[in-house]
């Protein structure tokens, strides 16, 4: 554990820095070692109208899926828990929103009995101050949820319809295994209710492991498309998706490979990445792999094709040992993209880099979590406001009092010269 006058010392030298103080939004009392590894982040969102960040996250003994939300100035606004009365475990929980400040939701994965598990779906239209009960999301089959990575939780802006993507796994078969399979519920604009699930791909069984899905939109001649991007994760062999549709679902394109055999040795982690206020057409997959390698799959024409770039320099991010440990996101111009990589290494420290999308060059960067912390997983969100751009990091880390911490701290930047600004 860190020693907590250590801590402290580091908030004056952090002080040269352009990050501000990191606050404590939360504590809790660890009982056993086990309840801070138990302990998980699972999403966050910032809303960019707003600067308002909403959180989800299952304290170490988890009761339900609690969701706070906070403002610009890091003050928790409002607290509530995603809770099922029929569940007694819960799994996995993702938020999103329209972008308005106003209509946001979040999806939950629990367990209702040791061999079943359930997905609920939930929204709000006051900022997140109130959200409706937990609704059953109609999927056909509901083994294996328990997946940390959960599904991918979509919504287009222009339109409002709600996407849910997700990976079925194939049923194992002395003879022949079944076919994994990609599927997706849909709520059409207008409606409550989730069209049946539509299974828009099938694929040879690779590997037992977690499957990483992810999805994403890009604005493109004036319409929405939609990119879905899926591989696995702790797999030699397994190449990573990329499927796409630019008619709500009516035709997709794909199932493409658009990964090599050299990306997969070892545990990796994928993100699809888009910012349509940034460019139209730019969307990519990065997987962070051994030795100490970011490894970036992007299109700069809507997903036609992709290109691959590796950046590998002395000084980078420690290769992250589970996909918690891995927060990016894009934010910048249309010429100078930037991916913002917020990394817990496997020593539990956490690390922070700018990466230039075009060179594929990295620049490490102090932060307020940077070596003396114990972590449990991160998350960063970044949104352009107006000439600035702002930089969230959250990190539940542990301190030398018994107590597991949740910190916030936001950084500032300047989207042309990516300079600090204070």
């Amino acid at each position: 554990m860190v020693n907590k006058a250590l801590f402290l010392a580091f908030l004056i030298v952090f002080a040269l820095t352009k990050w501000n103080e990191p606050i404590d939004l939360y504590q809790e009392p660890l009982h056993t070692p086990k309840d801070f590894e138990t302990f998980q982040l699972k999403d966050m969102y910032t809303d960019p109208s707003t600067g308002i960040t909403h959180i989800l996250f299952l304290p170490s003994v988890p009761s339900a899926i609690m969701y706070w939300q906070v403002d610009s100035d890091r003050k928790v606004l409002s607290k509530h828990e995603f809770r099922d009365e029929q569940l007694f475990g819960y799994f996995s929980g993702r938020i999103i929103g329209a972008g308005n400040g106003k209509d946001f939701y979040a999806t939950v994965i629990g367990l209702r009995d040791p061999s079943y598990e359930d997905q609920f779906f939930t929204e709000s239209h006051d900022g997140g101050k109130t959200w409706t009960t937990l609704a059953r999301v109609p999927r056909e089959d509901m083994e294996d949820l328990r997946d940390r990575n959960g599904d991918s939780l979509l919504v287009l802006p222009e339109s409002g319809r709600i996407l849910i993507f997700y990976q079925i796994r194939g049923k194992p078969c002395e003879t022949t295994p079944e076919n994994d399979k990609l599927a997706y519920v849909t709520r059409p604009p207008g409606s409550n209710i989730f069209t049946k699930e539509k299974i828009i791909a099938e694929f040879p069984k690779y590997h037992q492991q977690m499957p990483t899905v992810t999805a994403t939109y890009t604005v493109y001649n004036g319409k929405s498309m939609v990119h879905v991007f899926w591989g696995n994760k702790n797999s030699s062999s397994q190449p990573v998706f990329h499927m796409s549709t630019g008619d709500n679902g009516a035709t997709w394109n794909g199932p493409k490979v658009i990964s090599g055999s050299d990306l997969y040795i070892g545990e990796f982690m994928i993100t699809a990445t888009s910012n349509p206020k940034i460019s139209s057409s730019l969307i990519g997959t990065y997987a962070v792999v051994p030795p100490n390698k970011l490894k970036l799959i992007h299109s700069k024409d809507n997903g036609a094709t992709f290109e691959k770039m590796e950046c590998s320099q002395r000084r980078q991010i420690v290769f992250p040992k589970y996909y918690r440990m891995n927060a990016m996101e894009i934010c910048g111009t249309t010429q100078k993209p930037k991916l913002f990589m917020l990394s817990q290494t496997q020593e539990s420290w956490v690390e922070y880099a700018i990466w230039d999308v075009n060179t594929m060059t990295a620049q490490r960067l102090p932060n307020p979590f940077d070596d003396v912390i114990k972590a449990v997983g991160v998350k960063l969100t970044c949104y352009n406001k107006g000439n600035q751009i702002i930089v969230t990091g959250l990190v539940p880390v542990q301190l030398d009092d018994g107590k597991l911490h949740m910190l916030i701290a936001q950084d500032t930047i300047d989207p042309v010269s990516y300079t600090h600004l204070r």
